[in-house]
């Protein structure tokens, strides 16, 4: 998810064409804290203090965190106000960018599955250009496999030939060396068409930690590559066919997730592959072999996101329909009835029997919602005399009508905190709908006469 700054005019953060070789570039996923744990930096500035901190062997009491970003879902997001941000959904970003990029793709009705594959996720969307914007067809696709997936099997490959234990010691004793060589995994997935050998920096330091070269030759013999893998000259050739090993599975999930969704959406004008990983030259052969002429990419599929997202802060209204990925709704109790109702959730309340936790359903998955589209209206009752306050529980669901607000599929997604004058009436009522716009959803709270109470905003998770 990109966040774009709302306090920046369209013409300060318009996408300007790149001088060579200084093209906008994503930061990596890279965290770095000193001896106090205290923020020092973040991205390459992170990267390159703590390289120079291992040359100089001082790095032992700082904290250096990579990957995590997936992880940022379990957390809620840093506190920045909602009148100063814009999120924009990583897939949709790079969608509206490739629109412009492609005057192919751009033509209304042209129909086209766009896949962001990244470095941990692959995010699938599919649109159809409508005249001023695009309508999304079908619930997004994706999952935990990506460009990252690639390395880590060829590091499940250096622990088959030379075991766990030295390759261990090698990243313990030569952590920048260790670096590198995974720096230089990243730049050789990309040149690696499947046609010929994979290449990769075998750095001296572990040649050196695992002993002389017939030991090298050893170990290749007894874990069944002495054909497939040759060490020499700082450099380690990998073979064709186990070059393909090493991204195979990856690229199979890539291409088994994308025909599931063309059998349910049917057939499509174009397959555009964007993200760091689609830079690969096997992956796009792969997928050439399995899908032909439809397979496009832009000239740099790697800033897609990012030029997608400063092109979605001007004009939010690029995406015109979405099909909601969960469905939702609102917490929210009921007179107790025992033949419907669970005998747990069962609650009594000034003499009357209410069911609690009921998950009383705004949204469906799978319906399809109009960008700033009002949702039915709803009306709710305090159920004390005298209430000052109402909680408005908002929760997501990845079933089609939950029952209850605590099933194990439901998560909350967002909290309403409204004010009642209630005039110590029990029979006042509030009125609450639900309003998709952009990434995030609008909740409107008025009383029974019309009049607004309260407006909040909260993620769209869908």
């Amino acid at each position: 998810m990109y966040i774009v700054n709302c306090l920046m005019t369209p013409e300060e953060i318009q996408v300007r064409p790149c001088p060579k070789n200084h093209c906008m570039k994503q930061v990596p996923t890279v965290l770095l804290f000193d001896q106090n744990k205290k923020f020092h930096s973040f991205g390459y500035e992170a990267q390159k203090k703590y390289k120079e901190l291992l040359d100089r062997d001082n790095h032992r009491e700082w904290y250096l965190f990579k990957e995590f970003k997936m992880t940022l879902f379990q957390s809620k997001e840093a506190g920045i106000l909602n009148e100063m941000l814009s999120l924009a959904l990583e897939p949709e970003a790079a969608s509206v960018y490739c629109r412009e990029d492609f005057p192919c793709v751009g033509k209304v009705g042209t129909r086209y599955i766009l896949l962001d594959l990244g470095g941990g996720t692959a995010d699938i969307t599919c649109h159809r250009v409508e005249d001023g914007g695009l309508k999304e067809l079908h619930i997004p696709q994706g999952g935990g496999f990506g460009g990252t997936d690639v390395e880590e099997k060829f590091k499940k490959l250096l622990v088959d030939i030379f075991g766990l234990a030295a390759v261990k010691s090698f990243k313990e004793k030569h952590l920048k060396e260790f670096w590198e060589m995974l720096a230089d995994i990243e730049i050789s997935k990309r040149k690696f068409d499947g046609n010929d050998q994979l290449v990769v920096n075998f750095p001296a330091q572990f040649r050196e930690s695992f002993g002389e070269q017939e030991h090298i030759d050893d170990a290749l013999q007894k874990a069944g590559c002495y054909k497939d893998i040759e060490i020499k000259r700082g450099r380690m050739f990998i073979s064709k066919d186990k070059g393909q090993w090493i991204f195979d599975k990856t690229i199979d999930q890539v291409i088994e997730r994308t025909q599931i969704l063309l059998k349910v959406i049917g057939d499509v004008d174009y397959i555009v592959l964007v993200g760091g990983f689609s830079e690969s030259k096997y992956l796009q052969t792969r997928m050439k072999e399995t899908f032909g002429d439809k397979i496009v990419a832009p000239i740099e599929p790697r800033t897609a996101v990012m030029r997608g997202a400063v092109l979605f802060g001007q004009s939010p209204a690029a995406i015109q329909t979405r099909v909601s990925k969960y469905t939702y709704g609102i917490a929210t109790m009921n007179r107790f009835k025992p033949e419907i109702h669970s005998e747990e959730k069962r609650i009594v309340i000034d003499g009357h029997e209410y069911c609690d936790d009921i998950f009383e359903k705004h949204v469906t998955i799978g319906q399809e919602i109009t960008v700033g589209q009002n949702m039915k209206e709803m009306t709710y009752h305090p159920t004390i005399d005298n209430q000052a306050h109402a909680a408005l529980q908002v929760f997501a669901s990845s079933k089609e009508s939950p029952e209850y607000v605590t099933d194990e599929d439901c998560q909350q997604v967002g909290l309403v905190l409204v004010e009642l004058n209630t005039d110590r009436k029990r029979d006042f009522e509030i009125k609450v709908k639900l309003i998709f716009g952009g990434t995030e959803i609008q909740v409107e709270v008025r009383d029974g006469h019309g009049k607004s109470i309260k407006e909040a905003r909260m993620g769209f998770l869908g």
